[in-house]
Parts: structure tokens; C-alpha cells; sequence
């Protein structure tokens, strides 16, 4: 799924981009998205949750890349 996670300088952990993430679970109707550790994203339609579909598990490199994407830009205290 190369469309969904950009090259990187890490072959084995590609990095995952935020955006193309959460457009893939909006394009899907889903009103939440569920990352963990060995889990591929999960996202919550319809009141169930389910794995978004074409997305593999992430590992603690890609999810810690997702996290730093959202603070990158906070304030810091």
C-alpha cells in the first residue's frame, strides 16, 4: 500500500501520513479512528467498530511518527 504510507527512510517501518489516515476512515462514513500497537487502524461506523480496510498493522515507529504529526505543531509549556 505504498499510497498510503509515503517513502521513508526506513523501509521495513514506512511512515504513515496523518491525513491520507483520517481521509480513508471520513471516505468510509467513520465518526471515530482507533490506533494500537500490532492493530491495524480501527475506525467506528455505524456504532461498530471495524479495521479500515487496505490498512496493514502498525508498529510503534509508525504510530509514534502519527503522534509526533499532531503535536508537532502544539504550543509547548
Amino acid at each position: 500500500m505504498t499510497d498510503h504510507f509515503p517513502a521513508s527512510d526506513s523501509p521495513s517501518s514506512p511512515s504513515v501520513e496523518l491525513n491520507t489516515l483520517l481521509r480513508a476512515a471520513v471516505d468510509r462514513g467513520a465518526s471515530d479512528v482507533h490506533l494500537k500497537i500490532g492493530q491495524p487502524p480501527v475506525i467506528r461506523f455505524d456504532g461498530d467498530l471495524q479495521p479500515l480496510e487496505g490498512w496493514p498493522a502498525f508498529d510503534s515507529l509508525q504510530l509514534e511518527s502519527i503522534v509526533r504529526q499532531v503535536i508537532g505543531n502544539a504550543p509547548s509549556r
